[in-house]
């Protein structure tokens, strides 16, 4: 159910409500029951602008969940340079599945600056940030400002661009530790995204890998070994999914070991570069660096496996010519968790048949080595897509054929995926299809899936 409503030319309000109910009798025995409101209101004042969003999603059945979270973001032009800006977000969570172990947490965050732009070529954008986490077992809160530049300049031949981003924050964590137990602290939907040819750890080391539970977009539970699976690499967990689609965004609980009571400072820089000559080559250069300094208290065991220090060089290049598209990076990686070195390569091809259609061809390759011996991945990568509008419908269909080789890897297959919309008046129609035929390490896998959506559109107002 979806409810929209504009106010003077002020307020642009919607409201959804959606209900969901899924049973597992196939795989596992699972129910899963979902209601989530949400409702978002667009502001436009003056020179106040911003959004705010108010969800609340419960669940029920085999599992007791309830979010509730308010965002704000809102902003307010002074004058044609000079703009304040205002963030803040509050999240609730509860989980009430077992009596025995019942979980809370509150999470505050918020962020006050200004964007001040020079001469349309500098903006520089300060922030002061901090965070509150408030849960059962564990305290943690941080502060510190955030320091942003952004240039860019027309040059001789072409366009040149730069940027700096400075962040200093103090951290104190405050922890219920006990010498004689598991010490382990719970994280509530980390987002992880399933790209093809990257690893996708879980960002804490010392992940219980009983504990982990994966989620879709829409937070319905997965299935491990049908939709994904768990891979443990040293101190890391990973996530590699199975039947689900390049770059699946997912949700993912668990729990991992932490160290007690600790005071830390985190001190960080990015620098970007880029010379675009006549939009015809590119070249481009990313630097990040993150530092942690314990200034109380003490890490138990390996100081990497909790505030692992990051740095990362990134050189690139791109050649963009007519319907063709390629691009090479190199990226050197000497961070303490999960150093590594990359070659990555990807050529596009595209081009419009009639005025309402598009065909393309993308096809990718890298060689990723991980270092202290965890092993070399290399994926390799064709996606022919078609997209076409005929009247009032809409349809989309690509074919996919992937391979990845690495240390426990060994996956190869094909997908093929078609989506077809249309909408008359008030009613709209999409039927979904995604065929799966993977060679997973000498298993044999295929999927299909249908989805078949009618949507009524009402004007209430």
């Amino acid at each position: 159910l979806k409810v929209s409503n504009l106010w003077r030319d002020i307020i642009k309000s919607d409201f959804r409500y959606t209900y969901d109910k899924t049973n597992d009798r196939v795989v596992d025995n699972f129910e899963n029951i979902r209601n989530d409101v949400m409702l978002v209101n667009v502001i436009d004042y003056q020179n106040v602008h911003g959004t705010s969003t108010i969800f609340n999603f419960n669940t029920s059945g085999d599992r007791d969940t309830n979010q509730f979270q308010i965002i704000q973001h809102f902003y307010a032009d002074h004058s044609d340079t000079f703009r304040t800006l205002y963030n803040f977000n509050y999240t609730r969570y509860n989980n009430d599945t077992f009596s025995d172990d019942k979980f809370t947490s509150n999470l505050y965050q918020g962020s006050f600056g200004f964007l001040h732009r020079l001469y349309q070529s500098l903006d520089t954008e300060l922030k002061g940030e901090f965070s509150v986490i408030d849960e059962d077992d564990f305290e943690e809160y941080y502060y510190g400002p955030r320091l942003d530049l952004d240039y860019r300049k027309i040059v001789p031949g072409g366009r040149f661009s730069a940027g700096w981003g400075f962040l200093y924050r103090v951290t104190d964590r405050e922890v219920e530790y006990s010498l004689m137990e598991e010490n382990t602290r719970r994280i509530v939907g980390e987002n992880v995204t399933l790209t093809d040819g990257v690893r996708n750890f879980l960002k804490n080391a010392n992940a219980i890998a009983t504990s982990i539970v994966v989620r879709d977009a829409q937070r319905r539970e997965l299935v491990e070994n049908v939709d994904y699976r768990v891979v443990q690499t040293g101190n890391l967990i990973e996530i590699r999914r199975i039947g689900l689609p390049n770059n699946t965004p997912l949700h993912v609980d668990y729990e991992y070991g932490i160290s007690p009571d600790i005071t830390y400072t985190t001190l960080g820089n990015t620098l970007y570069l880029r010379y675009d000559l006549k939009q015809f080559f590119t070249l481009y250069y990313k630097f990040y660096n993150t530092d942690y300094h314990i200034t109380d208290g003490y890490v138990r065991g390996d100081r990497e496996n909790f505030l692992a220090d990051e740095k990362s060089n990134l050189y690139g290049a791109e050649v963009k010519w007519r319907w063709f598209f390629f691009n090479a990076e190199y990226e050197d990686d000497t961070s303490d968790l999960i150093p590594f070195d990359a070659m990555r390569f990807n050529g596009r091809f595209q081009f419009n048949p009639t005025k309402y259609s598009l065909f393309s061809i993308n096809a990718d390759h890298t060689d990723t080595d991980y270092k202290e011996q965890r092993g070399d991945l290399t994926y390799d990568s064709v996606y022919a897509n078609f997209t076409a509008q005929v009247g009032v419908v809409n349809t989309d269909m690509e074919v996919a054929y992937i391979q990845e080789d690495g240390e426990d890897i060994d996956d190869s297959g094909w997908r093929v995926s078609w989506d077809v919309r249309s909408r008359f008046r008030s009613v709209e129609l999409e039927l979904k299809a995604d065929y799966y035929d993977w060679d997973k390490i000498g298993e044999k896998r295929e999927n299909l899936r249908v989805e078949f959506k009618v949507i009524r559109y009402f004007d209430i107002l």
